[in-house]
């Protein structure tokens, strides 16, 4: 029986008091190390952990409770995003994409290396939201929906802050873009942020249910222009059951 044998057998003796569930991760976490160091020479020594019984490792930190912290502060940063409940667990691992357009746009989204502006167009129930709230949750992105940041501006008692904050977050999202018939004024809102951002040098994504063509319409020429997104258009039924 290996050294490393010989230690897992009584660890399993010594942490009997932890549940099965607990000592099945902790042994998770054991194999891990256990692949790391073994065989490169690492010296490993034995601890004890109050919450989770004894361990291996090169210092004495639990390699369980470091993860429970990280996850816990993973938590608290995703709270602080706004993601709303509907949307809390979503991510670009839980989206399925059932079309090629679905496919190329999660690929973009989640590829830190691709860099631009992009409008996402489809029916109601498309999976535009998911996608959107992915971005949120993997990029720390500024979400609006448009009726919700237009609304925001004109009831401000500071629209120049609002517009400056929207005009400078590192990645911006409107989402239900076009939902409703847009005014001049938010026509022209919208192109203030969008020029903004533009000389800013930094990306902007448009969610909606218009289709390219509503893009060429001259109202929005000024905006697709100096936005040159990719367009990623789902065609297909709507994903919500």
């Amino acid at each position: 029986m290996s050294e490393w044998e010989k230690a897992c057998l009584r660890m399993n003796r010594q942490n009997e008091h932890i549940s099965i569930k607990c000592r099945e991760s902790f042994d998770d976490f054991m194999r891990d190390i256990a692949k790391r160091h073994i065989g490169k020479g690492d010296m490993l020594s034995e601890f004890v952990c109050k919450k989770h019984g004894v361990f291996l490792a090169q210092e004495n930190i639990c390699p369980l409770c470091q993860r429970e912290s990280e996850e816990q502060i993973e938590k608290e940063r995703i709270s602080a995003l706004g993601i709303p409940l509907r949307f809390l667990n979503e991510s670009f691992e839980t989206f399925i994409p059932h079309e090629p357009a679905q496919k190329s746009a999660l690929s973009f989204l989640r590829d830190k290396n691709k860099k631009g502006n992009a409008i996402i167009s489809g029916g109601f129930g498309t999976g535009k939201t998911h996608l959107c709230f992915s971005a949120v949750r993997a990029y720390g992105a500024d979400y609006y929906a448009a009726y919700d940041l237009f609304r925001g501006i004109r009831l401000s008692k500071d629209e120049t802050k609002i517009i400056e904050h929207v005009s400078n977050c590192k990645l911006l999202i409107i989402d239900e873009l076009g939902r409703t018939k847009m005014s001049v004024w938010e026509m022209n809102t919208l192109f203030e942020i969008v020029n903004n951002r533009y000389n800013n040098m930094i990306h902007t994504i448009f969610a909606t249910n218009f289709g390219k063509n509503e893009f060429m319409m001259p109202e929005w020429e000024a905006i697709i222009e100096r936005m040159s997104p990719v367009f990623f258009e789902f065609t297909g039924k709507s994903l919500r059951k």
